[in-house]
């Protein structure tokens, strides 16, 4: 059914290829063994221009210039080239990937070779070191150094992007190529200096929602409370609040039984409720998997704490979740103490849960890396 609906609905589209007039006039290549095909311009999710490939992979395209980001590539392949949409003559090369066009073009273009940069450096780098003399434990070391310089420079050069062209949706681009690198903070600082119709950039504003999530349920804050339908053990309503404000300490596993690192935390999980299941409450938030998935699993890896299933993308977008195991741990009062927690990191907060109050939990957790 879903195919059939995309498939009407791109079809409704293919028209504006011959329709559309405009200033930003689009010269493409793309492969010629895909000619009769269609190549798409979209604009986030939406389909904003469709051209028909010619018998030697050339596509046209006649577009308003309104200076926004656009995607164009073929149906059903990966390649796909950003390009914006402005004044003159845009070429766009989808076989080589590249883009040819005016002033926010080239900006574009720069900014993919700065960016390119770190990128190659670390593939070197790494490979340098797969083949080094060194042990496992100095090669892990050297890893992290080697990988933290690749993020500095990509950060670097996104600062410079959004520095200068704050009213460029390739700017908008930038912090989108690197929003998985950085803190909550970080991702403040570049977003703020943006321009409002930057802003609008769609991936930019399913990120921004996000890091927002977790603005507002960040250490120190208080929990924010979800419902899900149906999601206890017994298929009844189940709320987070159920379990967390109710004058225990409360640790909070998002996972989901296809997630290899979400496994992987299980034994431990299983260790600190046998060790500590009488002072804390264990929960355990499925996400992103089916329920019956969930059940079984449960069933099958002796897992005796308490269980929220079939959560899907409610939790984890009330929390700005991007990424699974995500481990919280919620102080009795309600109040997140502390996120992202693996291993060992739980069993040292929780040794001293007894002898700390809150603030110099907080104090301590904090020191955790």
């Amino acid at each position: 059914m879903m195919n059939k609906i995309v498939l009407a609905f791109l079809s409704l589209a293919m028209p504006l290829a011959t329709m559309a007039q405009g200033d930003c006039k689009i010269k493409g290549q793309a492969d010629k063994s895909r000619s009769g095909e269609y190549v798409y311009v979209t604009y986030g999710r939406s389909v904003a221009d469709s051209a028909k490939i010619a018998s030697d992979g050339s596509f046209a395209i006649d577009m308003r210039a309104d200076d926004q980001l656009y995607s164009c590539g073929e149906k059903n392949s990966r390649k796909s080239v950003a390009f914006v949409c402005e004044k003159g003559t845009v070429k766009i090369d989808l076989l080589k990937g590249q883009i040819e066009g005016g002033k926010q073009n080239k900006l574009l273009s720069e900014l993919k070779s700065s960016l390119q940069k770190p990128e190659t450096l670390y593939e070197q780098e790494m490979k340098s070191l797969s083949e080094a003399a060194m042990s496992e434990k100095e090669k892990e070391t050297k890893a992290e150094e080697i990988y933290s310089k690749a993020v500095e420079g990509l950060k670097s050069a996104v600062k410079e992007c959004v520095k200068h062209n704050p009213s460029s949706q390739v700017a908008a681009y930038a912090l989108c190529y690197v929003y998985s690198m950085l803190s909550v903070e970080e991702f403040f600082d570049f977003y703020d200096l943006l321009s409002e119709k930057t802003r609008q950039y769609p991936q930019l504003n399913d990120i921004y929602k996000s890091f927002e999530a977790q603005r507002k349920t960040a250490e120190g804050k208080m929990f924010v409370d979800f419902t899900i339908k149906g999601g206890s053990l017994s298929a009844t309503d189940v709320s987070l609040s159920d379990f967390v404000g109710k004058g225990r300490y409360v640790l909070v596993d998002f996972w989901a039984t296809w997630c290899g690192p979400c496994k992987r935390e299980i034994p431990n999980l299983r260790q600190i409720y046998k060790d500590y299941g009488d002072k804390i409450t264990v929960l355990s938030v499925a996400v992103w998997d089916k329920r019956e998935a969930t059940e079984k699993f449960i069933k099958q890896n002796d897992m005796p704490w308490n269980h929220i299933v079939d959560a899907q993308q409610i939790p984890t977008d009330a929390y700005g979740i991007s990424g699974i195991p995500q481990i919280i741990l919620f102080a009795p009062d309600g109040t997140l103490v502390k996120r992202d927690l693996r291993g060992e990191q739980i069993r040292q907060i929780l040794s001293q849960l007894r002898l700390l109050g809150l603030q110099r939990i907080t104090e301590l957790c904090n020191s955790i890396k």
